[in-house]
């Protein structure tokens, strides 16, 4: 019997209405997030939205230097064209009103939902189902970062590609679908590539997908020319991704490491993907130090292989897909890829369809005379969320809520005090900035933002010794590559008035580490 959050409707006319369907799928998307067009710019929005000279210039000069790498170090996310193309147009419309950009993030979540929505339902067969699916995945742990803060709109445009490629993949058929429509899907999935690179993750969810099948070989070979497209399209992609690498594309990578001490970071990221996907607490604008994980966390790896064997030979394969999902999209922005943070809110999004999916089909497994304690189960999961989304995305609504709840729950974290210290230096506070910053080094002393950042305070407040001190201990640290160090030499050479224009023009300074 289904399991239904939306009971006044039946599944055979959500069926035969394709158009309500998307319509209710995407006011689930919309809704619970409409309150984020209230909220101010914050985190990484300072430096690729509001204090980003390139979002000045002709669309057509990014897109050039975006496919050639002449001049790509001086925009950012320069490697995500159609994340840099959407700022640009937000730009162009609604100026540095964050409303009207904050507004495009919803829209972006709306389609990125009603996208899962009919990937759900490929799955599934049931729209019922699928667009209970997509309601759970909507308020889903993780999306708060990627709605809340407009620079992580890019997960948004990735997902709503890989899913709208999914659906054509998965979609139940008796011969391969029509040309024109396999051509939308690698359409939508290049656009999700030159969106993030975590898009790829569609590789390993097609996989999983087969592998959920009857007959995997047989099912693949119904899709041969679209899984041709795509992976042609990725082929293309990565070609031009690798050049621009090799140009500099601006973009850090973690530190390599044994093929033993990848696969355990990855299983420690996996396990804490899936617990914080559930529900667990700990997400956080900022996390604290992890440091290296035991080796045995490796064995995690062997355990989900274990896991999707038993579940094929017990005939599982809706409960294999929805794993297939999850894992696919945690996989696209692990360890194995090497982000330079190994974990972040962000990464939740992509793989969450599968565990909505997974509660799902879980509570449809009650028995019929269960059905309505199953439909409160279902909505007692979605109030959960849903809460949680509320409460992560609440500290996002200006720089200096976010950082004071950055430092409640990461007060480790040196980062941290240095983002409290950036916003209540904004603010005038320099009392308040360098008891922030004198925390932050209390917790790493050799922290070269927090010295950089301890300058710009004294050439705010006029305290030119202080500054001068704080230089000269980034040159002590060998840290002159620092993000607003050269800056801050420069301004301290000026007078008073123009000394102060200078510093307050300086860089976005707590991500050290960028993205």
């Amino acid at each position: 019997m289904a399991v239904s959050a939306l009971p006044a409707l039946s599944s055979v006319q959500l069926q035969r209405r394709p158009g309500v369907f998307a319509a209710l799928a995407f006011a689930v998307g919309v809704i619970p997030w409409l309150p984020t067009v209230t909220f101010s710019f914050a985190y990484d929005d300072a430096w690729t939205i509001v204090g980003n000279e390139a979002l000045r210039r002709p669309l057509g000069v990014l897109w050039r230097a975006a496919l050639s790498g002449v001049g790509a170090r001086e925009i950012p996310d320069v490697s995500r064209p159609l994340m840099v193309t959407s700022n640009w147009l937000d730009l162009a419309l609604f100026g540095l009103s964050p409303a009207g950009h904050h507004a495009t993030s919803i829209v972006w979540h709306g389609l990125a939902v009603t996208a899962a929505a009919f990937a759900a339902r490929a799955l599934l067969h049931r729209a019922d189902l699928a667009l209970t699916a997509a309601a759970l995945f909507s308020v889903a742990p993780g999306h708060a970062e990627a709605v809340a803060a407009v620079n992580y709109r890019e997960d948004l445009l990735a997902t709503a590609g890989v899913f709208t490629a999914l659906t054509t993949v998965a979609w139940p058929r008796r011969h391969r679908a029509p040309l024109p429509l396999e051509l939308a899907a690698a359409l939508a999935f290049l656009l999700a590539l030159l969106s993030k690179e975590s898009a790829l993750a569609l590789a390993p969810m097609v996989a999983g997908l087969a592998l959920a099948q009857p007959a995997p070989w047989r099912w693949l070979a119904k899709r041969e020319r679209l899984l041709t497209l795509l992976a042609a399209t990725a082929l293309v992609w990565s070609q031009w991704r690798f050049a621009l690498s090799l140009a500099g594309d601006g973009v850090p990578r973690a530190p390599s490491g044994t093929s033993l001490e990848v696969l355990a970071r990855l299983g420690r990221y996996l396990c804490w993907s899936l617990a914080t996907g559930l529900g667990a607490p700990g997400t956080a604008p900022v996390h604290e130090a992890y440091g290296e994980p035991h080796p045995a966390l490796a064995l995690v790896l062997v355990g989900l292989v274990a896991l999707a064997a038993a579940l094929r030979w017990r005939r599982r394969r809706r409960a294999l897909a929805a794993m297939a999902l999850w894992l696919g999209g945690a996989l696209g922005s692990s360890p194995l890829v090497g982000p330079t943070n190994e974990i972040a809110d962000r990464y939740l999004v992509l793989g969450s369809l599968g565990l909505a999916v997974a509660v799902v089909v879980t509570l449809r497994g009650l028995r019929a005379r269960t059905r309505a304690g199953a439909a409160a189960l279902t909505l007692a999961v979605a109030a959960v969320w849903g809460l949680g989304a509320f409460r992560d995305a609440h500290p996002w609504h200006s720089d200096d809520a976010l950082w004071a709840e950055a430092t409640s729950r990461a007060p480790g974290a040196a980062k941290a005090w240095v983002g409290l210290a950036w916003a209540r230096r904004r603010a005038g506070a320099f009392d308040e900035a360098r008891a922030a910053l004198e925390t932050a080094l209390s917790r790493a002393p050799d922290h070269a933002p927090a010295y950089v950042s301890l300058a710009y305070v004294g050439l705010l407040a006029d305290d030119l010794v202080g500054a001068r001190r704080a230089l000269a201990r980034v040159d002590a640290l060998g840290a002159q590559a620092t993000p607003g160090y050269q800056r801050a030499r420069r301004c301290l050479e000026l007078d008073r008035d123009a000394r102060h224009a200078c510093a307050r023009g300086e860089p976005f300074l707590p991500t050290a580490e960028p993205r």
